[in-house]
């Protein structure tokens, strides 16, 4: 299996370098293509929410609705920007919490 692959900013990179993964920085103009990158060559790719905003919508979401590979959305280190609560999101559509 290959390694995991993340995608954000240099520090939230150093940390999930030393995990093992491999890490993409990318410039602003450059996270869709390192996005469709990561998403074919590895079976987990990990996103943080800040750079997940660069990314066309149709493309995030279907990263996101696909059964393969495995596309998470992260917060960075510094959490400027958070992830949404797909957890809460889930059980308010479902009706189980208002």
């Amino acid at each position: 299996m290959s390694a995991p692959i993340f995608i954000g900013d240099a520090l939230s990179a150093a940390g999930f370098r030393l995990a093992g993964a491999r890490t993409l920085v990318p410039e602003d103009d450059e996270v869709t293509k390192a996005l469709q990158h990561a998403l074919a060559e590895s079976e987990l790719v990990l996103m943080t929410a800040q750079y997940a905003q660069r990314v066309p919508e149709s493309i995030l979401l279907e990263a996101l609705s696909a059964e393969r590979p495995s596309f998470v959305l992260v917060p960075d280190v510094r959490e400027l920007v958070t992830p949404p609560d797909l957890a809460m999101i889930s059980q308010r559509t479902l009706g189980l919490i208002t």
